[in-house]
């Protein structure tokens, strides 16, 4: 039986493969879209665990910090975290080019920041 982790990183390294056969529009489609992912390989590796998005990680005074996708065991434990950050191309005619940027380098630092924590 494979590691929540490795679930996870399985589930990255299809979306790096199959990631031009999608066209995301916002972060939501990538998570929806890794959170299929993961609902088929945690039937298969994980049966006893789920997925959830938007999972309440930590509260703060703002409210609830939320992870975009966590995977949970029976023991309402959160075993793999999944944080997404996107922006789609600036050079993109479909987008809107009031809406970029998306992302700054904050949130990426503060992710990557909680990916050290995790490991």
């Amino acid at each position: 039986m494979k590691e929540a982790l490795t679930v996870v990183r399985d589930a990255l390294d299809w979306l790096r493969e199959h990631y031009s056969e999608f066209r995301f529009y916002v972060e939501r489609d990538i998570v929806w879209t890794l959170q299929r992912r993961l609902v088929e390989a945690m039937a298969l590796h994980l049966p006893r665990m789920r997925v959830f998005n938007d999972y309440p990680m930590l509260e703060g005074k703002k409210g609830h910090i939320l992870a975009d996708l966590a995977l949970v065991d029976a023991n309402n434990c959160a075993r793999a975290v999944v944080e997404v950050k996107y922006e789609p191309s600036h050079s993109r005619p479909d987008i809107l080019k009031q809406k970029l940027p998306v992302v700054g380098w904050g949130g990426v630092a503060t992710v990557r920041l909680a990916q050290r924590v995790v490991r």
